[in-house]
């Protein structure tokens, strides 16, 4: 995923710019609904990616999502 989308990824709907990602089927709902659970518990989700454009398809390993929630006492 490219560092330019970061932002967009947890909105709903959002699909990626990506054509491989917008030849596989799916909603765009699934990180929005995934970041409004994760925020009702009080915690946060964050995204990196190693994407590089002028690589090539074959060298992307994806994408690391870290879910971060309070221990409750």
């Amino acid at each position: 995923m490219p560092k330019e989308e970061y932002h967009k990824v947890f909105q709903r709907f959002f699909r990626g710019s990506l054509p491989e990602v917008k030849e596989e089927s799916g909603s765009g709902i699934g990180l929005f609904l995934s970041r409004e659970i994760i925020e009702q518990h009080h915690g946060t989700i964050t995204v990196s990616s190693n994407f590089d454009m002028e690589v090539g398809f074959n060298h992307r390993h994806g994408s690391k999502f870290v879910i971060q929630l309070l221990e409750k006492k």
